[in-house]
């Protein structure tokens, strides 16, 4: 539940300051913020992540657990979903230092992934 949030809260250091570029949203005070992304509070992040925790906390209490054929799907969108938001921020967006926050702040739930990925047996064919 927590690791669930703090995944998906993490893409927000890539979003926020995307769409606050795009002058999608923006805040009236957005300070304290992170070096390099003055656009958005660091509160906003904060909150990001209790929510997105609090909700994959919930999710994993109420219900059903159920087994997976496989959860290659899953886990191949959100390594595409990092790696794509750290090439688009960085060389398309001009926004080099939310990349590298989102690259790091990201990374340290799909770096661990891409690499439990590799390590994983092949799965055995069938006849």
């Amino acid at each position: 539940g927590l690791l669930t949030g703090a995944a998906l809260a993490s893409w927000d250091l890539f979003l926020d300051p995307q769409m606050v570029v795009a002058g999608h949203w923006r805040w009236s005070d957005p300070a304290p913020a992170l070096p390099g992304v003055p656009q958005v509070p660091i509160s906003n992040y904060v909150g990001w992540l209790f929510v997105a925790a609090l909700m994959g906390v919930l999710l994993v209490l109420l219900l059903p657990r159920r087994t997976a054929p496989s959860d290659a799907v899953p886990i191949g969108l959100y390594l595409w979903t990092y790696a794509s938001s750290v090439l688009s921020l960085s060389a398309f967006l001009g926004l080099p230092a939310a990349a590298a926050w989102g690259a790091a702040g990201m990374g340290l739930i799909a770096v661990p992934v891409a690499a439990s990925v590799r390590r994983r047996p092949a799965p055995a064919q069938a006849p």
